[in-house]
């Protein structure tokens, strides 16, 4: 009973913080939004179970009881790996709409130029977030009549950077072995390393890590056949972030078409070919299966962008590592804490030659091709 106490006592601490820190930083314009983020930050937090009463609830599955005994086991092993864990992802929480966050992001209609929003301590970032889908809709809607093309879509998760404990969401535990892993790796590497400002790098150094962690994660324990699908993502995603780049370099040249009409007439014939890329070449894997059904937009081309752009450096920094998970989050946080996080990352490139960006194959073997 006591120990129960405590831990309310705690969760309402806690909720109280998070709404000390957001009243502190709400100013200006950012007023309102900051209080709806609050209101699902703290409906979040004040709804999360410690993990330990949702394994001892008769009424949880034992689907969900062993994955929470997985999750359990995966906070260890990247604490054992140089993730900063803390006392995140030790609750449960179900989020009342299916997801916890939709994201919006938007730019005009003929321009590579997203809108980019700016927020207190973290800088600047070409997306927004929402805990409440009619809010994200709201502001989607307020774009468009701005005349701006606008991707709506919801997230599995989010990161408060270490602000907060993070709960565990159903959406992080669902898919394969490597999946679930990869979810909560990705957000936990956010949480390691931070570059206020940069969500292109933040974004990439997340993705790369995830990707070398989970393979370590599923060699760690055996599991031969996630393995082989981890390896189909990593290679989807790879070919799907150059084909992006492409069709991103065709729109640039077609947007500088004077007229109106010839831009736009080129960014239809630009992302046809794109989709068709897909239908010609399906992807290998269960999680891009579905691009060729996909409806593409300029602004989630260059969200595509800024998630994994900068992989091919990050992967040249891993191998400066020697391909060690720890060695790589301590360059990681160093280059994050400097002036010049990119020059830095890029200076330790020298020491390493890429070996084919997001390739998960064993070192031995990639020496050999």
């Amino acid at each position: 009973m006591n120990r129960d106490r405590g831990k309310r006592s705690w969760r309402s601490a806690e909720v109280t913080v998070a709404i000390a820190a957001l009243a502190l930083l709400a100013s200006g314009c950012q007023l309102p939004y900051l209080v709806s983020q609050l209101a699902g930050e703290t409906q979040l937090l004040a709804g999360a179970r410690p993990i330990d009463a949702v394994r001892a609830d008769a009424r949880s599955s034992a689907t969900l009881v062993e994955r929470l005994d997985e999750a359990e086991e995966l906070l260890e092993f990247a604490k054992r790996q140089g993730f900063r864990v803390g006392d995140a992802y030790r609750t449960y929480s179900e989020p009342p709409a299916g997801y916890p966050v939709w994201i919006v992001s938007a730019c005009p209609p003929d321009a590579l130029e997203p809108v980019t929003w700016s927020f207190p301590l973290v800088g600047a970032f070409p997306y927004k977030g929402f805990f409440r889908k009619e809010l994200a809709e709201f502001e989607a809607d307020r774009l468009r009549g701005l005349d701006l093309e606008v991707d709506l879509r919801p997230a599995l998760a989010f990161s408060t950077l270490g602000w907060f404990s993070d709960p565990l969401f159903p959406t992080l535990l669902t898919g394969d072995t490597g999946e679930r892993a990869g979810g909560i790796l990705h957000e936990l590497a956010h949480r390691t390393v931070f570059v206020p400002g940069d969500a292109r790098l933040n974004e990439s150094i997340s993705v790369s890590v995830e990707d070398f962690a989970v393979q370590a994660w599923l060699a760690e324990r055996g599991e031969i056949e996630a393995m082989a699908e981890h390896r189909l993502r990593i290679e989807d995603r790879e070919q799907l972030r150059e084909a992006v780049a492409g069709v991103l370099d065709e729109l640039r040249v077609s947007f500088e078409a004077p007229e109106r009409e010839v831009r736009l007439a080129g960014k239809r014939d630009a992302l046809e070919r794109f989709s068709a890329r897909f239908r010609d070449h399906p992807p290998k894997s269960a999680r891009y299966g579905t691009l060729s059904k996909v409806e593409w937009t300029l602004p989630a081309l260059l969200l595509i962008d800024v998630y994994g752009g900068d992989g091919p450096l990050l992967e040249t920094v891993f191998e400066a590592c020697n391909r060690s998970i720890p060695r790589y989050l301590a360059k990681l946080r160093d280059a994050a804490g400097s002036p010049d996080p990119r020059e830095l990352l890029g200076s330790w490139t020298e020491q390493a030659e890429p070996r084919g960006t997001g390739s998960l194959a064993p070192r031995e073997s990639r020496r050999k091709n």
